[in-house]
Order: structure tokens, then sequence, then C-alpha cells
């Protein structure tokens, strides 16, 4: 390509980038002819060219007596200098996790939990270490998990978005927006071509701003790939809809 661009004058020369580059490497061998430093560790274990300046601060050690306000802290500044720090030791892959939590009954001492993290898509089994009130919300808890798998996600984010998991559901997604009732059953209307049809939902799990639905292969409920209307309907737009759908014209 570039001998094209020469050929066809949309460059001149690349005289001046290869000078830019000759430059650069001359100024990374420069970088690179000092004599090495050998720097020894105390201790053998897992080596993680990673640090913050917080390793001698939170420890497994201390990881129960952290308050809120110590958890904000470090929230508020993610990092300090760490002079001297080529990264840290760690001696299996064991660590604790502490955090700031709503209050929930299902967070107790002792329980086995799974959780996510914002930074990756792997789901940790951890072990509820602590849980004591925040001082200053009494709403909130700190709670401290214990976790052995200690990977780059852990490693690399001192401080991260984190979600507990408590149930596992698998089931169709329905927006609360579009659920609808014909006498005390409950579902929602789904377009079939021209028509628009009511069909059943059966609710297995309830969110915020959505429902759950069973799975099914029965037709009178819903379905996996079905269009859901979310616009409101009336029994006569629904009727109209059939009438139109069955109307036939000759000619």
């Amino acid at each position: 390509m570039n001998i094209y661009n020469i050929v066809t004058k949309t460059e001149k020369s690349y005289d001046e980038r290869i000078s830019q580059l000759q430059a650069k490497v001359k100024e990374l061998e420069e970088q690179t002819s000092g004599s090495g430093k050998t720097i020894t560790a105390d201790e053998t274990g897992y080596f993680v060219s990673y640090a913050d300046g917080y390793e001698s601060e939170l420890t497994m050690e201390n990881a129960s007596q952290l308050t809120d306000k110590d958890i904000q802290k470090v929230i508020d500044q993610p990092s300090k200098d760490a002079p001297n720090a080529i990264g840290k030791m760690f001696s299996d892959y064991s660590c604790r996790i502490a955090g700031i939590m709503e209050n929930d009954k299902r967070i107790t001492e002792g329980a086995w939990l799974r959780m996510t993290l914002s930074t990756t898509k792997n789901i940790y089994d951890v072990q509820v270490e602590s849980v004591k009130p925040c001082e200053d919300d009494e709403n909130k808890v700190v709670v401290v998990l214990s976790c052995d798998r200690l990977d780059e996600a852990l490693v690399e984010s001192r401080v991260q978005s984190a979600e507990l998991i408590f149930d596992e559901y698998q089931g169709l997604k329905v927006p609360r927006s579009a659920i609808r009732f014909q006498g005390d059953q409950k579902g929602v209307y789904v377009i079939l071509g021209k028509d628009v049809t009511f069909k059943k939902i059966n609710v297995i799990y309830e969110g915020d701003d959505y429902v759950l639905s069973e799975n099914t292969s029965n037709e009178d409920y819903l379905l996996l790939y079905d269009q859901i209307l979310l616009e409101v309907v009336s029994d006569e737009d629904v009727q109209q809809s059939r009438s139109d759908s069955n109307a036939v014209t000759s000619g």
C-alpha cells in the first residue's frame, strides 16, 4: 500500500515518518541500556504486577473490622501512591470482599451465595463472614464475604460494583406495562400476523419493572418469540382486528 501511495502520488515520501520511528527506537534503546535492578521477595507466592497503596491497610485480617466510613473512604479514593512498588504477592487464591449493601434478611453469617462483578461475567461462590449495621444508615449493612477464587478482575480493581445472587429463574421477560387482565387471568396481548390475541402468563418471578413468565409450549400462554403489544388495547380493538383479518375481497 505504501508503494501504491507513492506511485499514485497520494504520498510524496515517508522519510519524515521513518525518522520519527527511528527516533522512537533510539529512545527505547536508551531506556533499556541501563543496568537492571534485582528485587527479591521476602516470601513465595503468586506475583501480581499491580499495587494501589492499600496493601498494608486492607488485609485479610482486618477486613471484618472495617466500618462503612472506612469503605466509603476507599471508594472515594480507589488508589494511593505506592512508592517503589512493582507489585505484590499472594500466598493463595483466597480473599475477602467488604461492601456496603441494603439490609436483607437473606444475608446472614455463614450463608453461601453467588456474586457477580461489574467488570467481568464470572460468577463467584462466596460465604458471608460477617454482617453489621452501618453507622450512618440503619437501612444498610457492612458485609464481609470470603472467596476462594482470586482472578484478574478481583486483583486489578480495588473498588467495584457487585451483586449477590440469591436465586435463579429462567423464563420469558415481560414488561409490567404490557400486562393486562381478562377477568382474574393475567396475560398480555400479542400480535400474530394481523391478529391481536390475548395470551396468559404464569408469573414465576417479579422484578421492579418486569415479571418472568414460565416458558411453556402451551399456545394459550405466552411463547418465546411472541411479539408483545405494549399499547393499551380494548376488546373492541381485538374484535376489529379479527374482523379485518377474516375479510375476503371478491372481484
